[in-house]
């Protein structure tokens, strides 16, 4: 069992590769997007008149029908979970990048995103959606959603893993240089003749010397008293894997061994709040928890 199709079946293929910062379901969504942004050659947001989403019952519901939070996220995690959202961006920026899901007070995005509509349609397929974007000289185009870029039935390209790559490495808490994230790259090609993986650890040293700091702006240790040394992390957005150089080997550490993103302190302070609120003195939800 454990050897069946060694050598010739490798699962990694079947993996599905994120090419957007954002959550996995609305993927195919930008992908629209973006298809009907070509195909009606969009250069501004003046180009554009009007955009409408066809989706199933549950998923209109849950995109059109939440608040204005779908249409003008006021915190990242919102929007990266905010079709509309989403779709106004990938139309007038005509790409989706860490940079663009943080964008939240971009005014050409919010004005799309204000007149984005939507409509529930019975007996669509769960799931599916189509958009329909209008140019400002009557053109349009409607373009139905299929299996999003970065699954099996539609991998990601080279040159495509590489921008994600770079993009990544362009908002590490600490960025990566340019010529870093280059020599890193030409490393990965080589990788399999490559006589120590110590070799792409190097590229991302940054010649600092220091501990990173915390939040609090000293030196971040690890539970054994060790100091942590380097880059923290390639992305800031929850990639599981770090890169250490306090140790020879790539190390997959703990959230509360890093030091925290700007992203990460807002949501503590809001996690801390929401928890103080709680423990207020005679608070009802505070006794009944207890009594629990």
């Amino acid at each position: 069992m454990l050897l069946r199709d060694l050598g010739t079946a490798f699962r990694g293929e079947a993996l599905s590769y994120k090419p957007y910062p954002c959550g996995r379901p609305l993927h195919a969504a930008i992908d629209a997007a973006l298809a009907a942004r070509a195909r009606l050659e969009i250069a501004r947001p003046d180009d554009i008149r009007s955009v409408t989403v066809e989706a199933d019952p549950t998923g209109h519901e849950d995109q059109f029908c939440r608040g204005p939070a779908k249409h003008r996220p006021t915190q990242v995690v919102e929007a990266q979970f905010a079709q509309p959202f989403l779709i106004a961006t990938a139309l007038v920026h005509g790409k989706i990048g860490i940079a663009e899901v943080d964008g939240l007070g971009d005014v050409a995005v919010l004005a799309i995103a204000d007149r984005i509509a939507g409509i529930a349609r019975e007996g669509r397929p769960k799931g599916s959606l189509s958009i329909t974007v209008q140019r400002t000289d009557g053109r349009s185009v409607t373009v139905e959603t299929s299996d999003p870029t970065g699954s099996p039935e539609k991998p990601l390209t080279d040159v495509q893993l590489e921008g994600k790559f770079r993009d990544c490495a362009r908002n590490a808490l600490r960025p990566i240089p340019d010529a870093s994230v280059d020599a890193a790259l030409a490393a990965i090609g080589r990788l399999e003749t490559l006589p120590d993986a110590r070799e792409l650890m190097t590229l991302f040293a940054g010649g600092s010397s220091d501990p990173l700091p915390g939040p609090d702006g000293h030196a971040r240790y690890d539970r054994a008293g060790s100091p942590n040394w380097g880059l923290p992390r390639v992305c800031p957005r929850g990639c599981a894997i770090y890169l250490c150089l306090r140790s020879p080997e790539w190390a997959k550490l703990s959230r509360n061994q890093v030091p925290e993103t700007r992203h990460d302190r807002r949501h503590v302070a809001r996690r801390r709040a929401s928890k103080a609120a709680l423990d207020e003195p005679g608070d009802r939800r505070r006794d009944d928890r207890q009594r629990v």
